[in-house]
């Protein structure tokens, strides 16, 4: 495996991403897929520079052995309208994508984000799933990142770590990783 891939400085933490996508011109569309109650949008709009943040989640509520995350134990109308409140400042800025992580990848062409961001449902099979689908969205020298590069925590069937070094290998590359356990690098 060669080198991590090639970053002219670091990301130590996600909240750091906005001025990222700003410093290297990536102001074109970027998704946040998983957005829960938005924080992590509200951190992006009011930095980043951008034309569109796409959020993606389909705010319902799963079976534990389909989805084992905190997140699940709240009224998801009740995130969903929390999530619109954080961005709200931004109108025009942002769109929903109010659907499941397949679906909304299957409505973006490929190469047309400046970059994506993964933070859903984190088990190896669904992170593996939405590597490869959003993968191709993203254009050449865009950001490609996530969250929750761990696995197996006692409120999560999380195994994003084991799907992105899988996926990172596959392609000959090494992710970046940041101290709030969020991955990234630059699409060859």
């Amino acid at each position: 495996m060669k080198p991590c891939n090639p970053i002219l400085r670091e990301i130590d933490y996600r909240t750091e991403l906005p001025r990222f996508l700003n410093d290297y011109n990536l102001l074109g569309s970027f998704a946040e897929v998983g957005v829960f109650v938005g924080d992590f949008s509200k951190t992006i709009l009011a930095t980043w520079k951008g034309s569109e943040l796409i959020l993606v989640d389909p705010y319902k509520e799963y079976d534990r052995s389909t989805y084992f995350d905190s997140t699940q134990d709240r009224d998801q109308e009740e995130v969903y309208r929390q999530a619109q409140n954080n961005v709200a400042p931004w109108i025009g800025r942002y769109v929903f994508m109010r659907m499941e992580s397949m679906e909304a990848a299957s409505l973006i062409p490929d190469g047309s984000l400046s970059g994506c961001f993964l933070d859903g449902n984190h088990s190896y099979e669904a992170s593996s799933a939405d590597i490869a689908a959003w993968y191709p969205k993203v254009k050449s020298g865009g950001l490609f990142s996530g969250h929750d590069f761990y696995t197996r925590l006692k409120d999560t069937n999380s195994d994003a770590l084991n799907s992105v070094l899988d996926f990172a290998e596959s392609i000959d590359t090494r992710p970046h990783v940041t101290w709030c356990n969020s991955w990234y690098f630059i699409k060859p």
